[in-house]
């Protein structure tokens, strides 16, 4: 039995980040001075770090949370 699904907003975390990049890309053509760069040292490449970071906790915490299920199914069946 699946408790949660962690992979998923993975997942979804990945997909919106690389949809900002993308949408990012696109405003920096018209969009492009001090306060654009400002923008982008002082918000996004601060927060692409942390982004990845999570998703990689994300992930871990979703292998404990299999695994913890694994062993709680095993325990049933005894």
């Amino acid at each position: 039995m699946k408790v949660c699904d962690l992979h998923t907003s993975s997942s979804r975390l990945q997909r919106a980040t690389r949809r900002l990049l993308e949408q990012w890309d696109d405003v920096k053509q018209h969009w492009n001075d001090q306060a654009s760069r400002d923008f982008e040292s002082n918000h996004l490449c601060h927060f692409l770090p942390e982004v990845s970071l999570m998703i990689g906790a994300i992930q871990r915490l979703n292998e404990q949370v299999d695994r913890a299920e694994r062993e709680c199914d095993d325990r049933r069946g005894m």
